[in-house]
């Protein structure tokens, strides 16, 4: 009897929670289904007159009740066949009133944290909420709950939902289409590129691209300044650009798009649909078709944008997207002549104008142009070095303005440091080399010292940097030329660039040759110097080459240092202390 007293007072105490929910005593219900004192198929089945009734509020009272004690559960409380039962009953809630239905989708997220929840029971969530659910219709945060619940489904059961096919995708098309709420795009992106990346996607390929296309760009601007410091635009740009490059399969489609952007009179529109294209290349091979179907357009466009860029972002996006345009088209196996050999001639018989028709100056983005071109492949550096660095130095001796030189001498730096980066050599002839070489020597001696001397010492220390580029003849005489005359250069520019010249010897040069041969020969100079203090431009050079910390400019160091070269000449290279 006072068993069933209990139990009758427990069953008018749960039936009086509805109307005036209570969290204290939902925590000890909550409590109880831990302990397994109690179930939630007794709570269900105590509260079901309620959730049968034809009144609405009476309903939404009993799912809330039966929700807040699924929420707070711990993990692994139910068994599987709980678990079950509780789905197929909130799945049958989502064909109830609309406002019930936030209240069933926190109860399936709920559920989905379940231990024993099943793969099973996902794909019956999925049916349910694409035929019977009001998503569009649905408060932000609701609709913000069911795109959890997706994303979680795919992370938790992607081989469950995997065996739907293209039905999986089709399901989230239809919740996720017309969303407009920037929180919950990002929610959306992240799981769309998940499922299009994971899942069959045919044969509604295009029909998936098209959804998510349709918000490119981003138009959104933050007003709230939380959105602001949390970069909430730049996450949805880079969200919404993983997505449209999410599979190989969207490039078809991909590519029209950002050519028709590129068009655009909106530089916010043009710089994403470049970055949105670097992106789409880094699929890699996969691509490659396409892209090569779109080759001339996509060179056309790129061109222009780094030729005549409207801002430098632009015009820095331009430029990486040909290097990334042209490492693709050297990925993977090549038939015959590469797809990147042919867009390496197109782009050399296309700058070529530039480059000797001063008057139009263009020849510096020329320049970036080749660089990022050549900074694609060793093969494409090589091509462009050959014919690129010649050309320059010839169109050099006949150009009498020293700005059209400097932007020559500007064009062949950036090809230097391109093959400096990828290790191209040019597919020089010997002497083409030598004639390339033997002009930047010649140019130390011009006087006055200038902006040209100060390209001609930064060109040389770049071909330092390629093994067997100089001969050994010339470094030695280049490196006496900037010995005997260091203390002579007005130009401050100049003694900048000879000390960096230095540095990269210290670092590319032999031991052998640093220590026996450059080191005294510059000490040799310090000592016969006849005026004090020592200049600390000569300091400079030793430090350079000597790979040091800043030298304390003092006699004592240079007692050390003399110390040092004694040592280093009765020892080996490489046993200096």
């Amino acid at each position: 009897m006072a068993a069933n007293a209990v139990e009758s007072e427990w069953k008018v105490e749960l039936l009086a929670n509805l109307k005036n929910y209570d969290e204290i005593f939902i925590a000890a219900l909550t409590k109880d289904v831990d302990a397994h004192t109690r179930s939630m198929l007794q709570i269900v089945e105590v509260v079901g007159p309620s959730l049968t009734s034809p009144e609405v509020s009476a309903r939404q009272e009993a799912l809330r009740v039966i929700v807040g004690v699924v929420d707070s559960l711990k993990r692994d409380t139910l068994e599987e066949i709980e678990v079950a039962r509780l789905t197929d009953f909130f799945v049958n809630r989502l064909q109830d009133q609309q406002t019930l239905f936030g209240l069933t989708i926190k109860g399936l997220l709920a559920l989905i944290h379940m231990k024993h929840f099943q793969g099973s029971s996902g794909v019956s969530i999925l049916d349910n909420l694409a035929t019977d659910g009001f998503v569009h219709s649905l408060t932000r945060q609701d609709r913000l709950n069911v795109y959890i619940l997706f994303e979680m489904l795919v992370d938790r059961f992607g081989q469950d939902l995997e065996k739907m096919g293209s039905n999986s995708l089709m399901r989230y098309i239809s919740v996720m289409d017309g969303e407009h709420e920037p929180r919950n795009l990002l929610i959306v992106f992240r799981t769309m590129v998940k499922i299009v990346s994971q899942f069959e996607i045919d044969p509604i390929t295009e029909t998936a691209f098209d959804v998510v296309a349709c918000y490119f760009p981003i138009d959104f601007t933050p007003t709230v300044q939380e959105d602001v410091e949390s970069k909430l635009k730049d996450t949805l740009v880079a969200g919404l650009r993983r997505c449209l490059t999410a599979s190989p399969k969207f490039a078809k489609y991909c590519l029209p798009l950002i050519l028709e952007k590129l068009q655009s009179d909106s530089n916010d529109a043009k710089e994403e649909s470049i970055l949105t294209f670097i992106a789409l290349c880094e699929s890699g091979p996969s691509v490659r078709t396409v892209v090569e179907e779109q080759i001339t357009s996509l060179w056309i466009s790129l061109r222009r944008e780094v030729l005549t860029a409207p801002t430098d972002s632009i015009e820095d996006a331009a430029v990486k997207a040909l290097t990334s345009l042209a490492s693709l088209l050297a990925s993977g196996p090549q038939l015959g002549v590469s797809s990147c050999d042919q867009f390496v001639t197109t782009v050399l018989n296309d700058t070529d104008q530039f480059l000797r028709k001063p008057e139009l100056q263009l020849q510096y983005p020329t320049g970036k142009i080749l660089k990022a071109v050549a900074m694609s492949s060793k093969a494409a550096c090589d091509k462009i070095a050959n014919i690129v660095l010649p050309l320059n130095v010839k169109l050099f001796m006949v150009q009498l303005r020293t700005e059209e030189r400097l932007a020559l001498m500007n064009v062949n730096a950036l090809i230097l440091q391109a093959m400096a980066a990828v290790g191209g050599m040019g597919n020089f002839e010997p002497d083409e080399r030598t004639f390339v070489a033997a002009f930047y020597q010649s140019l130390l001696t011009e006087t006055p010292q200038n902006m040209i001397t100060c390209m001609a010492v930064s060109g040389l220390a770049e071909m330092l940097k390629l093994k067997g580029f100089l001969e050994s003849d010339r470094i030695d005489q280049v490196c006496e030329t900037f010995m005997n005359g260091m203390m002579d250069y007005e130009n401050s520019g100049v003694v900048d660039e000879v000390t960096r010249f230095f540095s990269v010897a210290g670092r590319v040069l032999e031991e052998i040759y640093i220590y026996q041969k450059l080191i005294p020969r510059l000490l040799e100079y310090i000592q016969n110097r006849e005026i004090l203090p020592l200049p600390s431009r000569l300091i400079d050079l030793v430090q350079a080459l000597l790979r040091t910390p800043r030298a304390n400019r003092s006699p004592l160091f240079l007692a050390k240092l003399l110390d040092r070269i004694q040592f280093a000449e009765e020892s080996t290279p490489g046993q200096c202390r």
